[in-house]
């Protein structure tokens, strides 16, 4: 850079003069392209986007030297299929159609998922301005796993919250109607409407990694879903389901019978890691079953808001599965019955956990007392919520002294005590802002840094929470005027956090 006076002159860089140069004719044949520097090819394929040059871009996909071809960020749910979208289409169709490739062209993957500016930046050496947002690159080192397809397309696939968008359609069409092109979804999501026939036949149940379902249990739902449930019984690599479920109006027998057919395909996805489920009624009787078939032990396991029989919740504690877990959330699940069983399941996974989420489960000082030395154990701990329990006031101050020592503890949930409520189970306003200095003064005396927020409704899960770390103790109500939050913090520096999931 040169500076004269108050001008600034920024030369511009080899490579962009040598892209400039290339860039005059408004297209570019291949034979332009053989000599070209493969560094340059992925700022040529944005330049030919931008200035719609049809014909380099069909002749950018014929050469391109890399093994992956990242086009998600052109596939948007709101735009129509666009002129250049459908060169890049026809160049793929040009390179099926060639007995003998390029010499310079190494394509053997096509990935469509969602992917921000940002990758594409970092590729091309642009630099990045501190305001660049996007998800993380997908990586472009990816190879082709269907070694006997020409061409593997990846796609993420999300199916009735809204029309499919027509690039999506447009790409699920152009592969169903070509030989030698496989198409790799690795993440699907559902909603409400039944998935056409016409769409899964060209998914390959291996693929899919990721599963999300969202979704309200009717009859009519139930029936659409179960052939469903076969094929996810082939997923052998789902290494993620979420099934966030709420029951309509349906005979018991009729959920009985849906809810085995379901929780029959699940002991065959032996590589899952992370299951997260709201309102399984599918789980019910089955949770021993399902997890004495898991080949890996779990890294999240996550139940809602799911009353569960007492032999499942036995099964549970004493699973020797769940020994690697990181995230475990109990959230709703009464657990009273098998309180002592308890420092079982968290023994397990000791070592790993580094959230812990047992709100509203109905516990009492009994149960919370007997995981406390466990708790002490857990020495990669980050976030204790017990919001929603029974807890005297003797407990909640015998818990923040204990757990004063573990070195990764950055967020507690505790439930107000019970001697903040009157005999009608009301808020005695006086006794909750005694309660609260009190617990402040105590994370004075540990002199540690702490964070601690206090609820006083515990029958309430919806509410968000947003906590303002402060030295001094402050009160701020949740999205329900009911709930009554206070926040005890000491010694942190002043910033904001958004607790929501508690």
């Amino acid at each position: 850079m040169y500076r004269h006076g108050t001008c600034t002159w920024n030369p511009s860089s080899l490579q962009d003069l040598a892209r400039q140069c290339l860039l005059k004719d408004s297209e570019m044949s291949i034979a332009d392209l053989e000599d070209i520097p493969m560094e340059l090819f992925p700022r040529l394929l944005l330049d030919a986007v931008s200035f719609l040059s049809l014909k380099t871009l069909k002749g950018l996909v014929l050469t391109w030297p890399f093994p992956v071809l990242p086009l998600g960020i052109y596939v948007h749910q709101s735009n129509p299929v666009t002129s250049y979208f459908k060169a890049l289409m026809d160049g793929l169709d040009a390179l099926l159609a060639q007995k003998v490739r390029h010499r310079r062209c190494k394509l053997q993957v096509v990935d469509f998922r969602p992917i921000s500016e940002k990758f594409w930046h970092r590729w091309c050496g642009i630099p990045l301005k501190s305001s660049a947002y996007g998800k993380e690159p997908v990586d472009r080192g990816d190879s082709r796993k269907h070694t006997s397809a020409s061409l593997e397309v990846v796609l993420d696939i999300t199916f009735g919250f809204a029309v499919l968008p027509k690039q999506v359609t447009y790409i699920l069409n152009w592969v169903r109607e070509r030989k030698g092109v496989h198409l790799c979804c690795k993440k699907m999501t559902l909603y409400e409407e039944p998935v056409p026939a016409s769409l899964l036949s060209v998914i390959t149940p291996e693929c899919v990694q990721e599963l999300a379902v969202f979704s309200t249990w009717t009859l009519g739902t139930m029936k659409w879903f179960a052939p469903f449930t076969l094929l996810l019984g082939q997923m052998s690599n789902l290494q993620r389901l979420v099934f966030f479920t709420r029951l309509g109006p349906q005979e018991p027998q009729d959920q009985k019978l849906y809810g085995s057919l379901l929780a029959s395909q699940l002991p065959r996805l032996q590589s899952l890691r992370e299951l997260r489920v709201e309102c399984p009624f599918f789980l019910r009787g089955h949770v021993g079953q399902i997890l004495r078939c898991l080949t890996r032990s779990l890294e999240t396991l996550c139940i809602t808001e799911c009353p569960l029989p007492e032999p499942d919740l036995t099964h549970l504690c004493q699973c020797p599965n769940l020994t690697q877990l990181k995230e475990l959330c109990l959230r709703g699940v009464p657990l009273c019955s098998v309180g002592e069983s308890l420092p079982n399941l968290l023994e397990n996974c000791a070592s790993t956990l580094q959230d812990l989420d047992l709100g509203v489960c109905e516990l009492l000082d009994a149960h919370l007392e007997a995981i406390l030395p466990v708790l002490k154990l857990c020495s990669q701990l980050r976030i204790l919520n017990l919001r929603g329990n029974l807890m005297s006031k003797g407990t909640l101050v015998l818990m923040l002294r204990q757990l004063a020592g573990l070195p990764h503890l950055m967020l507690e949930v505790y439930p107000a005590s019970q001697e903040s409520y009157s005999a009608s189970k009301m808020l005695h306003q006086r006794t909750f802002d005694l309660l609260c200095a009190e617990l402040g003064e105590v994370l004075r005396d540990l002199g540690k840094p702490r964070k601690i927020s206090i609820i006083t409704h515990y029958s309430c899960l919806l509410c968000g929470l947003k906590t303002i770390y402060k030295s001094e103790p402050f009160i701020k109500g949740g999205y329900r005027p009911e709930c009554l939050i206070k926040h005890i913090s000491f010694g942190l520096v002043e910033s904001e956090t958004n607790d929501s999931a508690f």
